[in-house]
C-alpha cells in the first residue's frame, strides 16, 4: 500500500512539469501524430490542462469524419477518446451519428465500439440521458449502450482467462496482487511487453472501484494496441466506464455537460 501511494504522488508532482513543457497551440495535432510517446503525453496533459483550447478542434475532427479517415484510424479514435473525457455537450451529436454509420461500425465497432463507448461514458457518469423511445436499436448507437449498461458495475471480479501454461496461469496471479497505479503502469505503452500489458488491461477491467485515476485510465484507451486488438481495447473501455460510474454515482443526478 505504501509503494502504492509513493507512486501515485510521483505521479500528481510529474504532471505540472510535464504540462509546461507541452506545445501550446498544437497539442492536439502532437497527440494524434507524433510517434513519440513522451511527446504525445505531453500533449495530453495540455490538452486535459487546458480543454476548452481544444474542444473546438476536437468538435471539428468528429464532424469531418469521412472515408479518408480510415488512412490513419487510431488518431481519428484518438477524439473519439477525448470527447469521452472531456464530456461537452457539441460533442455527443458527431458521436452519435459515427455510432450509426454503417461503414465505420462495419471496421470498428465488431467488438467494442469507439464512438459507443463514448457515448457510454456520457451516460453512466451522469452527463446525458439518451432517447427513450427509440423503435430500432440495431447496429446504431443504442445497441452499445445497451451492450455496455447492464455489464458496467462497482464489485470487483477476476478476469476470465484460463492458461494451459501454469507460468502464466502464475503471471496473473502476480498481476492481480498489484495495486492500481502500479497496474496502469504496467498497461501502459511504455511497457513493450504485449503480455503483461493485456493482463494489467484485464484486472483494471475488473477492479477499478472509483474515479481517482480517470484521466490515466483514458491515457490508456488513447494509447490502445492497435484496433485489433480487442482485448486490450475492452478491458481499458471496462475499467474507465467502472470509474465513470463511480464518478455519475457520486453525481446522483443528470448533469450539464
Amino acid at each position: 500500500m505504501k509503494k502504492c501511494l509513493i507512486l501515485s504522488l510521483f505521479c500528481c508532482l510529474a504532471v505540472p512539469n510535464l504540462a509546461i513543457a507541452a506545445p501550446i497551440g498544437n497539442a492536439l495535432d502532437v497527440l494524434l501524430n507524433s510517434p513519440s510517446i513522451p511527446e504525445r503525453r505531453v500533449a495530453y496533459l495540455e490538452i486535459i490542462k487546458n480543454p476548452d483550447a481544444y474542444s473546438d478542434q476536437i468538435f471539428l475532427g468528429l464532424v469531418n469524419w469521412n472515408k479518408t479517415s480510415y488512412q490513419n484510424i487510431n488518431a481519428f479514435n484518438k477524439l473519439v477518446y477525448l470527447a469521452a473525457l472531456l464530456k461537452r455537450s457539441e460533442f455527443i451529436e458527431p458521436l452519435k451519428n459515427l455510432g450509426n454509420d454503417p461503414e465505420y461500425r462495419l471496421r470498428e465497432c465488431i467488438y467494442s465500439c469507439p464512438p459507443g463507448f463514448a457515448l457510454t461514458a456520457f451516460v453512466i457518469s451522469k452527463r446525458w440521458a439518451p432517447p427513450d423511445n427509440a423503435a430500432n436499436h440495431k447496429n446504431t448507437y443504442l445497441e452499445d449502450l445497451d451492450f455496455y449498461k447492464d455489464k458496467i458495475s462497482l464489485t470487483k471480479s477476476h478476469p476470465r482467462i484460463v492458461f494451459a501454461l501454469s507460468e502464466d496461469q502464475q503471471l496473473l496471479s502476480k498481476t492481480e496482487s498489484l495495486c492500481e497505479e502500479e497496474l496502469i503502469k504496467q498497461a501502459a505503452p511504455t511497457n513493450t511487453d504485449y503480455k503483461t500489458r493485456w493482463l494489467a488491461a484485464e484486472v483494471l477491467g475488473c477492479t477499478v472501484m472509483d474515479d481517482k485515476n480517470l484521466e490515466e485510465l483514458y491515457w490508456l484507451a488513447l494509447e490502445e494496441m492497435g484496433g485489433d486488438d480487442i482485448f486490450y481495447r475492452g478491458s481499458i473501455y471496462h475499467a474507465i466506464l467502472r470509474a465513470e460510474k463511480a464518478r455519475g454515482d457520486k453525481a446522483g443526478h443528470v448533469l450539464r455537460p
